[in-house]
């Protein structure tokens, strides 16, 4: 009987898509109000939808970075479009060197397959906060968008796409 209540409780992380390199192959690009910076990504499933429970992006600040600013991380089908899902965290939780931050959301979000998404960074903040990206990045399925919209081809930030997966 207690085995059967941990049935269905345990799950284990799927990435989906990722752009993973060493730290020290990044480069910063800095996040302000009015300087937002992002990643696309296509995945091609086995159907013709899949689940997303979580993404990841590596974000830095400098030591004195403006305390308190807001840092939101959204899922997009465009740039300026609404966000898909998205979340928050203060610049004060950051770390002073890059590390993963991850959006874990409350309920699967469902895509479409090969379809172009946009993983985009936002901040309300002066700055010192940084996106980690690859300068001379080899992400087929998407590119680094600039601050102003655009695809910096080549160039890749580091991010991860998840589905978490109920074991048996």
């Amino acid at each position: 009987a207690a085995q059967d209540s941990w049935q269905g409780m345990l799950a284990v992380d799927v990435v989906l898509e990722s752009y993973v390199v060493p730290f020290a192959d990044l480069d910063e690009f800095e996040v302000k109000s009015g300087q937002s910076w992002g990643q696309t990504f296509r995945y091609d499933s086995a159907g013709a939808t899949y689940e997303v429970d979580k993404f990841s992006v590596v974000l830095s600040r400098e030591s004195d970075a403006d305390p308190g600013q807001t840092i939101t991380l959204s899922l997009r089908s465009s740039w300026n479009g609404a966000p898909l899902a998205s979340g928050t965290i203060s610049s004060d939780a950051l770390l002073t060197n890059e590390a993963w931050v991850t959006g874990t959301l409350p309920t699967p979000l469902i895509l479409n397959d090969n379809q172009t998404y946009y993983i985009r960074i936002d901040s309300n903040g002066d700055g010192k906060v940084y996106a980690a990206a690859d300068g001379s990045g080899n992400y087929a399925r998407g590119d680094l968008i600039n601050k102003d919209g655009n695809a910096e081809n080549g160039k890749d930030m580091a991010s991860r796409i998840v589905d978490r997966v109920a074991t048996v």
